[in-house]
């Protein structure tokens, strides 16, 4: 007697209100396009059929590949991101030995440089990078203002400026390919510090 083939139900559609359930299906479809087919078969129609969700909803809610993208990265990104260890100059190194490390040691560095890319030609990539960038500077602004009471740095450095100079190098290594030390990160972080320490 022929039997009735099975089908799997489609998941409810995340609709006006994100449902937690469908949003951990899609990043978790998100991640098994990424290992399975790449950067370059990454799409949000692959990802939609993955996730039996539905392809404008997915749209509505990341509004772009690199939208999602970034929130797939931020989900996978290494727990201690910004250390604290009672001092500047060691978390600053630490934080740049963790980054690299991370995007050389996992799909965190392709896939960071693929939201990059495009960012350069779709304007809500652009966007959802530029708000992704802003938060990592604020995050580690904070980390560098921690200092500023211990005395390591004067009540008026521009703690901003200096987690933009910090991620704007991370970045330059990603996009060269080129990896940085713990050496280098060591001296990126006595360069900066003593920049602004000393007297203008």
């Amino acid at each position: 007697m022929p039997t009735r083939p099975v089908t799997q139900p489609s998941r409810r559609s995340i609709g006006a209100q994100r449902n937690p359930e469908t949003r951990d299906a899609v990043l978790d479809a998100a991640e098994q396009v990424l290992t399975e087919r790449g950067l370059s078969g990454f799409t949000i129609e692959a990802v939609a059929r993955a996730a039996r969700a539905g392809k404008p909803t997915i749209y509505k809610w990341w509004g772009s590949k690199a939208a999602l993208l970034l929130e797939v990265y931020d989900r996978n990104k290494i727990a201690e991101f910004h250390p604290n260890t009672g001092s500047v100059r060691r978390d600053v190194a630490g934080l740049l030995v963790n980054l690299m490390d991370h995007w050389e040691g996992s799909s965190a560095g392709p896939v960071f440089r693929s939201i990059v890319a495009e960012a350069q030609a779709n304007a809500d990539a652009r966007h959802a990078l530029d708000a992704y960038l802003q938060d990592l500077s604020r995050y580690i602004a904070l980390m560098i203002g921690r200092g500023i009471p211990r005395g390591e740095l004067p009540p008026e450095a521009d703690c901003t400026l200096m987690a933009e100079m910090i991620s704007a190098l991370a970045l330059q290594r990603l996009l060269s390919g080129r990896s940085l030390s713990v050496k280098e990160a060591g001296l990126t972080a006595d360069t900066l510090l003593a920049g602004f320490t000393q007297p203008a």
